[in-house]
């Protein structure tokens, strides 16, 4: 599944890690992109404040896969038709189940 969502991220390029980023992160519920948005200034940044491990903001950023109602990019979407129909795509093949707690 790893193979599958870098497929999907294209090439990121990060001129310098230590510097950051901007991360835009947008709502995403019942099939419905939110047009407004938080900027964060890094990964780090943005990981602190939703409590959601930086590697698996990686792992997402600029899929156009949900995770956790949130959808994360390196840029502001313009055009939020387009993208649901992206979403759609990115996400047919992929089965996503939510991260559920179980009893041990």
């Amino acid at each position: 599944m790893y193979s599958k969502f870098k497929a999907k991220q294209g090439n990121l390029e990060l001129l310098n890690k230590h510097r950051g980023i901007p991360i835009y992160l947008y709502s995403y519920n019942n099939n419905f992109i939110s047009s407004n948005f938080v900027k964060y200034d890094s990964i780090n940044n943005l990981s602190k404040n939703i409590n959601v491990a930086r590697d698996t903001i990686k792992k997402y950023l600029n899929t156009h896969v949900p995770y956790n109602n949130f959808l994360y990019y390196t840029y502001i979407l313009k055009d939020l038709n387009l993208i649901n129909g992206l979403i759609y795509e990115a996400t047919k093949e992929l089965v996503l189940q939510p991260t559920k707690s179980t009893e041990v």
